[in-house]
């Protein structure tokens, strides 16, 4: 059987090692981050090991408080068959014994991996085969009533010896060879280096967006007809072969680097621009953990808890997010869009 006794706060000794895990997408990765820090700064000696999505791979290798990145993809079935690959997976990463492990979102196969392997401290939330593990909470993110932030670090405070500090901030690594790229980049379409830029984004993982993708090209002339400040859409390549035939109808004048940068010179390109528009998606949490204000369209869920959980961190940030069904109906006008953009610029 598996020992679900947690040590005594007495009996604790300070880990040498912690594996954690968040395998799913890049906004949920990126909230994940203050926690680590937390866990870092909490425990300077011990070792962090993350498995993170591949996609995700190269980001999580520069974040200063992550000492070793294990990559894994998950597969849909099984989960007792899940469960052995990861453990084949950690123990071929060579890196030795975990101390503690820490499931940030509930994972039938971490949880039995984690303790397949023996891990004395197991944290995580009490869904999912939460019986195998020795510290869980109640799993209540559904309810929206704290930001993916606080959630985690209210997680990893099971932990003993854990002090919160005043102010959790995001971060995004972003190098000076990106930064020279985007302005080189730029350069070449004729972008001065004290122009100003807005960003659009008009995509979301949401299967019922609030707002038509085409919607975007009447905000982008908006901008630029009001400021003359160029706008440039951003996407992944996955995006391109929907969002150029909106780029391409613009009728005033943009940059289209959709599919062009790889994450680096995505937080690069963001860091350069006044503002970012965006459906509810992985660029906003980017924006935010580089200090760009921005203005976000939430889908069309049923949780009015939903942007605050999953809207951008800190702020200097406009949310726009329908509740009741008539509010659903009517969408936004560009007036309501508008007002957002102009508070967020000042």
């Amino acid at each position: 059987m598996f020992d679900t006794m947690p040590p005594s706060e007495q009996d604790f000794q300070i880990p040498k090692q912690i594996l954690a895990i968040r395998t799913d997408r890049l906004g949920e990765f990126l909230l994940t981050i203050p926690a680590v820090r937390l866990l870092k700064e909490s425990y300077p000696s011990s070792k962090i090991t993350l498995i993170v999505n591949p996609l995700w791979e190269s980001i999580a290798g520069k974040i200063p408080w992550i000492d070793r990145v294990i990559s894994y993809q998950e597969k849909a079935g099984n989960s007792l068959v899940e469960a052995w690959r990861l453990v084949r997976l950690i123990r071929k990463a060579g890196y030795g014994d975990y101390d503690v492990a820490i499931a940030f979102h509930p994972k039938k196969s971490f949880h039995l991996a984690s303790a397949l392997l023996g891990i004395p401290v197991r944290v995580g939330y009490t869904r999912k085969w939460g019986v195998l593990l020795t510290h869980s909470i109640a799993d209540k993110k559904f309810l929206g009533d704290k930001h993916e932030v606080e959630y985690n670090v209210g997680l990893i405070r099971q932990l003993p010896g854990i002090e919160v500090p005043p102010t959790l901030r995001l971060f995004y690594p972003v190098s000076d060879h990106d930064r020279q790229s985007v302005a080189d980049g730029l350069a070449k379409q004729g972008v001065r280096p004290d122009e100003p830029l807005v960003a659009i984004h008009p995509m979301t993982s949401d299967p019922r967006p609030w707002l038509s993708p085409k919607k975007f090209q009447s905000v982008a002339n908006e901008i630029y007809r009001r400021r003359q400040w160029r706008t440039v859409w951003v996407g992944s390549s996955e995006e391109t072969k929907e969002i150029d035939p909106l780029v391409t109808q613009l009728g005033q004048p943009h940059l289209n680097l959709v599919g062009e940068l790889n994450l680096g010179e995505l937080g690069a390109l963001l860091e350069r621009c006044k503002l970012l528009v965006s459906m509810d998606s992985g660029p906003v949490h980017i924006a935010a953990a580089v200090g760009v204000p921005t203005v976000v369209i939430f889908g069309k869920g049923d949780n009015p808890g939903q942007p605050r959980r999953w809207g951008p961190w800190g702020n200097r940030h406009e949310l726009l997010y329908r509740t009741s069904i008539a509010e659903r109906e009517r969408g936004y006008s560009m007036e309501e869009i508008m007002v957002s953009v102009e508070r967020c610029l000042g």
